[in-house]
């Protein structure tokens, strides 16, 4: 399904949509923004250096992030994502947000960690992630709770210690 889309444009220059990966009954599923020059390569969500960072934040708390699920809300690398030159457009989001239902449908799983502001836009469109973060809401269905996305943290080494607040909060 999300291998085959082409409803944007952005289909057109990735080397293929990057499709949720992990396990079909997922503790929780790490929900980004969109795939990065890694992630666009191998075809998994979160593999890249923000992955591996939060990757090792999960396990430290006790998390098994090899028991959680990985995707974004785009499918496809942005045009222009080198670096942090993402392009992520509000149509780019909307020709997804099918993709996104079905997916989490099919990971099972009642429990979010929605990684930046681009990725809580489609849960929560008005919600600033800066005031949402580290909270739990119940949307949809799902149980959510908003961090910075580990690309941040990576460039802004202070964000680091409010992530990791965050996560102890999620491992409860």
């Amino acid at each position: 399904m999300v291998r085959n889309c082409t409803r944007c444009e952005l289909s057109e220059t990735a080397k293929a949509p990057v499709p949720i990966s992990g396990p079909l009954y997922a503790r929780y599923v790490v929900v980004g923004q969109s795939p990065g020059q890694i992630e666009d390569h191998k075809g998994q969500a979160f593999v890249g250096p923000a992955g591996r960072l939060l990757r090792k934040l999960l396990d430290e708390r006790g998390l098994e992030p090899d028991k959680a699920a990985y995707m974004n809300v785009v499918s496809c690398i942005p045009k222009g994502n080198k670096e942090d030159k993402h392009k992520v457009e509000r149509r780019h989001l909307e020709a997804c947000r099918y993709n996104v239902e079905i997916q989490l449908m099919a990971s099972c799983s009642k429990y979010l960690l929605v990684c930046g502001g681009v990725a809580l836009s489609q849960f929560m469109p008005n919600a600033e992630l800066k005031w949402a973060k580290g909270g739990f809401y119940s949307i949809h269905g799902f149980h959510l709770m908003p961090i910075f996305h580990p690309s941040f943290v990576l460039k802004e080494k202070n964000a680091r210690p409010d992530v990791e607040h965050c996560l102890n909060i999620f491992a409860k």
